[in-house]
């Protein structure tokens, strides 16, 4: 990472898990980034992972999505739902086939503006691969102390790993 980014936390899944939380998020940096590297079990991509923000469960979410199986693209434009879409990371049973995931939070910590994401997803699969690039807004303005990633009613398998990154300022 660059020399901007530091390391908060990391979770290393060693069973499967419904979600993964990370809590007591400092207000000290401008941006948050999320990696993953993590699979789930279900075999069915119409289900979706989740992005929530401190434990927020309300219709307060928007997302547009834009993912590409093959070579067929596909937009999705979500409003007043209970979550941000991580979409195609569903479907990939396969534990070696693991997702990469990036989420771009920013201002997590400003106490004036509604928060945005950008997120970009790779997931292989034995018809080539599933892509997505998406922007969410989460219409709230809070500063962002806790971040869920749910398996949207599945599990994440064992040994998926996620980092969460703090942007300092830069100067």
């Amino acid at each position: 990472m660059a020399a901007t980014y530091e390391p908060i936390a990391t979770t290393t899944l060693g069973s499967n898990a419904a979600s993964v939380t990370f809590s007591s998020i400092s207000g000290s940096y401008t941006d948050l980034v999320l990696i993953g590297f993590a699979s789930n079990n279900n075999a069915d991509a119409s289900n979706t992972g989740t992005l929530r923000f401190n434990s927020d469960s309300g219709n307060n979410y928007s997302d547009t999505i834009v993912y590409t199986e093959g070579n067929t693209p596909t937009s999705i434009r979500q409003s007043n739902v209970a979550q941000i879409g991580l979409w195609t990371i569903m479907g990939n049973t396969d534990t070696a086939r693991k997702s990469t995931i990036i989420i771009h939070i920013n201002n997590y910590s400003n106490t004036t503006t509604y928060k945005s994401t950008l997120t970009r997803i790779g997931t292989p699969t034995t018809s080539g691969g599933w892509t997505n690039m998406s922007v969410g807004l989460w219409r709230n303005t809070a500063a962002i102390t806790s971040i869920t990633l749910g398996g949207g009613g599945v599990d994440w398998l064992s040994n998926s790993t996620f980092t969460l990154y703090g942007i300092k300022a830069a100067i």
